[in-house]
């Protein structure tokens, strides 16, 4: 019989509830993106990226308002400084 004895931060609790989308769907693709270039994949490491590159995606906005738009030029500079320096 197998048996697994280890636990993941993301593992649900028995009577716990889960929030899928926060654990693993917004989570996971970020850590494989920067594991396959091997950058770190720390939580820390995926969540500065990813509000950086939405900030990237979104200077495709027309929407945003001149300060919007500053404040996504500057993170996605951060991001491409990131980027580079690795």
């Amino acid at each position: 019989m197998l048996t697994n004895t280890h636990t993941h931060a993301c593992a649900p609790q028995v009577g716990e509830p889960f929030d899928f989308m926060a654990a693993l769907a917004l989570r996971l693709p970020m850590q494989v993106a920067l594991d396959l270039c091997d950058f770190p994949a720390d939580d820390k490491t995926c969540r500065q990226v990813k509000f950086r590159a939405d900030h990237g995606v979104a200077l495709l906005n027309t929407a945003s308002t001149p300060e919007e738009f500053s404040e996504h030029i500057a993170e996605a500079t951060k991001l491409f400084a990131w980027y580079a320096s690795a």
